[in-house]
This record gives structure tokens, C-alpha cells and sequence, in this order.
């Protein structure tokens, strides 16, 4: 049916675009759902948190709750961890650049 996408002898097309299946892009998919996205925020993050902590060390703190705690698990994640944290930050911009 065309409601559903199919056209009669042919494979699915995408509804928004009308491209076939195969060509079509992600419409309106969350960078949560896409793996290659979700992990690039998540190093995104960490990055973030660190720089920020560099720069106000007193406000992103061990004690504070909410997301400012959330930027301090980040960010010594970031400190701890940081050549591999950098690697993948290496990495992951040679796989967006390349697919």
C-alpha cells in the first residue's frame, strides 16, 4: 500500500522522502538511538565536563547534586581516563569524517 511506503514490485520507500529504503537517511532519529551519534555525545560530554571543571573548579564539585554531579562523574571520568578518552575522540572523528 502507499499509506505503508510499498509500491507493487518494488522494495519499500521511505514515506518522508519518497527515496528508496536502502538510500534513505534517518528522519527525525535521536543521536540516543543511532550508536555512532549516541557514542559521540557521550565523548562529547566527557570532553565538556573536563574543560569546564579546568575552568571553575570550585562550582563542579564532589558535593553538588543534580547535573553539576553528573558534569563531576564526566569529567574525572575524563581526567582518569583521559588517553583513551582521547583516542576515541581521535577515532570516533575519523569515523564521522569517513562514513
Amino acid at each position: 500500500t502507499k499509506a505503508a511506503g510499498l509500491v507493487a514490485g518494488g522494495p519499500p520507500r521511505c514515506a518522508p522522502c519518497g527515496r528508496w529504503a536502502d538510500e534513505a537517511k534517518s528522519h527525525g532519529m535521536s543521536a540516543l538511538l543511532n550508536f555512532q551519534s549516541f557514542l559521540v555525545c557521550i565523548l562529547l560530554f566527557i570532553c565538556s565536563a573536563t574543560y569546564l571543571r579546568a575552568q571553575l573548579p570550585s562550582y563542579i564539585t564532589r558535593q553538588k547534586e543534580g547535573m553539576i554531579a553528573l558534569l563531576y562523574k564526566g569529567s574525572v571520568i575524563g581526567t582518569r581516563l583521559s588517553p583513551y578518552v582521547s583516542m576515541c575522540c581521535m577515532t570516533m572523528g575519523v569515523f564521522v569524517l569517513l562514513f
